[in-house]
């Protein structure tokens, strides 16, 4: 009995691993249709309208645009409305014992919202916000005010891929005869 036990389990493992494979080459021929450079999945942690956090996100790259695309809904994020984009590691703010509504105020101020989601969990315990973070700054439609995107890619070289290639194409698409334009 306990060897049908092992067969089981190896067989759910195979399952798991064609899944995984054919989800990758779903992904994989999504990219090359919308002529994306890169690709990942993650998780939302916050930024995109009417998506909750925690919600699974795919975001590509591509000639003129981001997109995000969860299971119900598709964003496209022109790049002439992002400003910056970094990947970030697993971050801990603020060690000190205060309350968590003044920790995710004073970490507001200082990282904007991945500081506000990081110093709230802060003043509980001795909790981190664990991941490869992907911060995305961009201008609102129809507005003055910059917000920002947080995902969570999980994976640092995949969260750094992303936004090195976001910074790539917003270099090049600033620079006039050879000078950047602030």
């Amino acid at each position: 009995m306990e060897a049908n036990v092992w067969v089981v389990l190896g067989v759910f493992l195979a399952l798991l691993i064609v899944a995984a494979i054919a989800t990758n080459k779903k992904k994989k021929a999504q990219a090359t249709a919308m002529g994306a450079s890169s690709y990942s999945s993650g998780v939302v942690l916050h930024g995109i309208p009417h998506v909750p956090a925690q919600t699974g996100v795919d975001v590509f790259v591509a000639n003129e645009k981001l997109t995000f695309k969860t299971n119900a809904l598709t964003f496209d994020l022109p790049f002439d409305k992002v400003s910056a984009a970094t990947a970030l590691k697993t971050t801990d703010l603020l060690t000190k014992d205060k309350s968590v509504l003044a920790r995710g105020i004073v970490g507001g101020v200082l990282l904007g919202p991945l500081g506000a989601i990081v110093g709230g969990m802060s003043g509980i315990g001795k909790k981190q916000l664990k991941g490869a973070f992907l911060v995305i700054n961009y201008q609102q439609s129809n507005s003055d005010e910059t917000d920002v995107i947080i995902l969570n890619l999980y994976y640092m070289p995949n969260a750094k891929s992303i936004a090195d290639d976001i910074t790539k194409r917003l270099v090049n698409k600033k620079m006039i005869n050879g000078t950047i334009e602030l």
